[in-house]
């Protein structure tokens, strides 16, 4: 029988086994179980176990946004978002990878920005946005930003179409 805590179905009480699934939880919780023994002349003796259920943090999801087409000197914006089932998101952090140095606008928000740099040749710029939760679970998720030089402005030269398929997502097995 339980005796405390968050309700768990006890599957088996009746036998010298007994099984549980432990509930989702936002906070730790002790679970308390009393089991009793009766014997054939009517005697019982019971006892109790205390059982520790720590919730488990799923960890935020996060997109990027889409690859970008840009020109040289181009004021950029980076434009991130990200959910946390369980709790919230409590940083962002945004990071050049790869490219040329540059300084990042409000790197530590959802919504950042740089001046692209000048350049003469193609060029591409690796960034990562890092969120992370009020529990410590992160994600990321990495987005190219193409620099064409100021040249190709001029020469008409137009870009691809911006494609976007969503944030990388999780399930658990047997779940649509």
């Amino acid at each position: 029988t339980q005796v405390a805590g968050e309700e768990a179905e006890l599957i088996g009480a009746n036998s010298s086994r007994a099984d549980f699934q432990a509930p989702s939880l936002v906070e730790e919780s002790d679970l308390v179980f009393r089991f009793t023994v009766t014997d054939a002349a009517g005697l019982s003796a019971s006892d109790e176990v205390s059982i520790l259920v720590l919730p488990v943090n799923l960890p935020p999801q996060v997109s990027s946004g889409p690859d970008q087409w840009v020109y040289a000197v181009d004021l950029v914006s980076l434009s991130g978002v990200a959910a946390d089932a369980d709790g919230t998101v409590a940083s962002w952090q945004w990071t050049l990878l790869d490219g040329a140095s540059l300084v990042i606008n409000t790197a530590e928000e959802a919504e950042a920005s740089f001046v692209a740099p000048a350049t003469e040749v193609m060029l591409s710029l690796l960034f990562e946005l890092e969120v992370t939760d009020n529990e410590g679970g992160f994600d990321r998720d990495q987005l190219i930003v193409r620099v064409q030089p100021l040249s190709a402005a001029g020469a008409g030269v137009a870009f691809p179409p911006e494609v976007d398929a969503g944030p990388d997502q999780q399930v658990f097995e047997q779940q649509s």
